[in-house]
């Protein structure tokens, strides 16, 4: 579907006004702590693959940062966390790069910074 096919009572009610309304300072944070923790974990594997094979790297990562979140902010055993929606619906079925970003979106700003300074 493209915005064109859309009716104009609804670009111009719901779409247009959303677009242009300013965000809360705490939202523009997160999304900030994201963006910045996503780069600099990128930019460690394009440093790291002379040494290392891409989709290892991620495979790696992707269970460093799914343990973090399971020990250190859901406070869950392994057990335990396989049977969540989370790991059921969405984790098992992720590639590992979306895997990534979808626990680094569920991390308040704090958890993200701490995990970057353990890895």
């Amino acid at each position: 579907m493209k915005i064109t096919d859309l009716p104009v009572e609804i670009i111009r009610n719901h779409i247009i006004p959303y677009t242009y309304s300013v965000q809360s300072d705490n939202l523009c944070r997160d999304i900030t702590t994201f963006y910045f923790t996503y780069h600099k974990l990128m930019e460690r594997q394009k440093r790291g693959t002379v040494y290392l094979d891409y989709y290892w790297f991620l495979s790696m990562l992707n269970s460093e940062i799914l343990q973090f979140y399971r020990e250190k902010i859901l406070h869950l055993t392994e057990k335990e966390f396989c049977k969540t929606n989370l790991y059921k619906k969405v984790l098992i079925i992720c590639p590992h790069l979306k895997s990534i970003r979808i626990l680094l979106g569920k991390m308040r700003r704090p958890d993200r910074l701490k995990f970057m300074l353990s890895f």
